[in-house]
């Protein structure tokens, strides 16, 4: 793709407008994934206007002005317009069977209907809000032409494209009647999960290169497991990808990856808890995470038992590998902190807590090797000599 600065017209006269569709229950989410963003652009440096428009299902006014204030040091270069989209919703039937709406919601249909919703766009870039933003993107953006054949662009896996970020040629899809093609079909019920969407037409999303999909667990596969994990167009570009994402998507899986909103511990949950630090809805996640104040509650037991699950018991550990993480995480924390604790609970902590531990482990493993006895007489010998 070219770059943005090949187009006759200068960066300023430039727009990018992006769209994103939550409720309340993705509201922190999102909250990270606009201020990381909006983060990247602006290390960019580039004078490209964008407006973020957040579609959005349930939300108060104090929900929204907080939404507005992680907007607010970024006004020079960025709007963002809230938008109550549950009317429109209200006119779709929902096509999907229980699992998924449970896991997902009907508001995942939003992207299908934008060249309706914003008629006065050419084109427009579409982003779940379960990711981080790592890197700006407008020149692949700006290069889309808007003769294009192409519905959406998008990253593909072996076969079908991942729904979470698109860029929507709206054109095209007014000309071809897309967004009334689409209500026709869930009318009809043809369909009760949106990758049956995505199928129906594959043949016009156009593949976009691996950086605006790169998901965490990539980062803990070797090089050969990667290739077969991604799509064979990307296998010369994978690594680069990694150095350089533009998304991070965060997706679910039960082995190696959850939500790092749920738990704040998986790989790259460290960039979501960035970006959220830096939002007015960093103290809503904490008080969440912790059981709403609660300790020992509802909320308090689950996320512990999240953490104790996926942190300390994963099910792809060995128990060596426990053992030896659990005490590697001790030993961690304890040459941290050691040098804050007063002298004497220094002594009583090494007494009870290595010391002792230490002499059991000794004497068990002599015993269960038969040498405890002959230790025992050598140590009384050297014991009555001195």
């Amino acid at each position: 793709m070219t770059s943005a600065s090949s187009h006759s017209l200068k960066e300023q006269d430039f727009h990018i407008p992006i769209a994103f569709a939550f409720d309340k229950n993705y509201l922190i989410a999102a909250s990270a994934c606009i201020y990381s963003l909006l983060e990247s652009i602006a290390k960019a440096n580039k004078k490209i206007r964008y407006t973020l428009y957040a579609l959005v299902v349930g939300l108060d006014e104090e929900d929204k002005a907080k939404l507005h204030q992680i907007t607010e040091p970024f006004k020079e270069f960025a709007a963002l317009e809230v938008k109550d989209i549950e009317p429109f919703l209200d006119t779709i039937p929902n096509p999907f069977d229980e699992d998924f709406t449970k896991r997902f919601s009907k508001m995942v249909l939003v992207k299908y209907f934008l060249a309706d919703l914003f008629p006065k766009y050419s084109k427009m870039v579409w982003s779940d809000v379960d990711v981080i933003f790592c890197n700006e993107f407008s020149a692949d953006f700006l290069n889309i032409k808007e003769d294009d054949e192409n519905y959406f662009y998008g990253v593909y896996d072996k076969i079908y494209p991942y729904e979470g970020f698109f860029y929507c040629n709206l054109t095209c899809q007014r000309k071809n009647q897309f967004c009334k093609k689409i209500l026709e079909i869930i009318l009809a019920q043809k369909i009760d999960k949106e990758p049956q969407l995505t199928e129906f037409c594959r043949s016009k999303i156009a593949p976009l290169k691996i950086e605006y999909c790169i998901f965490p667990h990539y980062y803990s596969l070797s090089e050969e497991h990667l290739r077969g994990v991604v799509n064979a167009i990307y296998h010369n570009t994978i690594k680069q990808a990694l150095r350089e994402p533009i998304v991070i998507q965060y997706d679910s899986h039960p082995y190696f990856q959850i939500k790092p909103w749920t738990y704040p511990f998986g790989l790259k949950a460290d960039l979501w808890l960035n970006a959220l630090a830096k939002t007015p809805f960093m103290s809503d996640w904490s008080y969440l995470i912790t059981g709403d104040g609660e300790i020992g509650g509802e909320k308090w037991h689950y996320y512990h038992s999240i953490i104790a699950y996926h942190y300390y018991f994963p099910l792809w550990k060995t128990e060596e590998q426990i053992a030896h993480d659990a005490f590697k995480t001790f030993l961690n924390h304890y040459s941290l902190h050691i040098h804050e604790i007063p002298k004497n609970a220094r002594r009583r902590l090494f007494k009870y807590c290595i010391l002792i531990p230490l002499k059991s482990l000794i004497s068990k493993t002599l015993k269960i090797l038969g040498l405890h006895g002959i230790v025992k007489k050598i140590l009384l010998k050297l014991l009555k000599k001195s």
